[in-house]
């Protein structure tokens, strides 16, 4: 009996196969920043691919301002579009709805491959760390502008399932 459970079971752990997953966890679900200061936002990850050649890092922000709905314009297509609606939707996330049009969420911080870049009024004030596991950023001298919900979001390709982002 007891070697027929584990027969039953070894074959369906090899039927199941390898699962891959990504977690992210973010400790701190709100922070108080002093004006000028600098603040690091924590995140922390856990991925079961061993490689990290194709892992990627991305904060996003969400004005205080903008939490309210807002239209939004079609990236799919820019022919016919504005010069500045243009600029504005390659500054996007990377993120569409059915409908194809952007995500009003800005893209702050991206890193892959050992390279990392702040983009938009965070540029010359994002540092992002290093380590393995930590896709933490500091942002130096905080602005009332900078008041917003930070999203962290942490990709490890094969690694599809799993929480690969977390908001703060």
């Amino acid at each position: 009996m007891v070697f027929a459970f584990w027969k039953v079971f070894l074959i369906l752990s090899c039927l199941a196969g390898q699962v891959s997953v990504v977690q992210v966890t973010i400790p701190d679900g709100f922070v108080n920043v002093t004006v000028g200061s600098n603040v690091t936002l924590i995140c922390i990850y856990t991925t079961t691919v061993a490689s990290r050649e194709q892992l990627s890092i991305q904060w996003s922000f969400f004005h205080k301002k903008e939490m309210e709905p807002i239209s939004h314009s079609s990236c799919l297509s820019t022919e016919g579009m504005e010069e500045k609606a243009v600029s504005q939707c390659l500054k996007m996330m990377h993120a569409r709805d059915a409908r194809g049009r952007c995500s009003w969420t800005s893209q702050i911080y991206f890193s892959q491959g050992g390279q990392a870049v702040a983009i938009g009024q965070f540029k010359d004030r994002i540092t992002g760390s290093n380590d393995p596991g930590n896709a933490s950023i500091t942002i130096s001298h905080m602005q009332p502008a900078d008041s917003g919900i930070y999203i962290c979001d942490v990709n490890n390709p094969p690694d599809f399932l799993g929480q690969n982002q977390g908001v703060l």
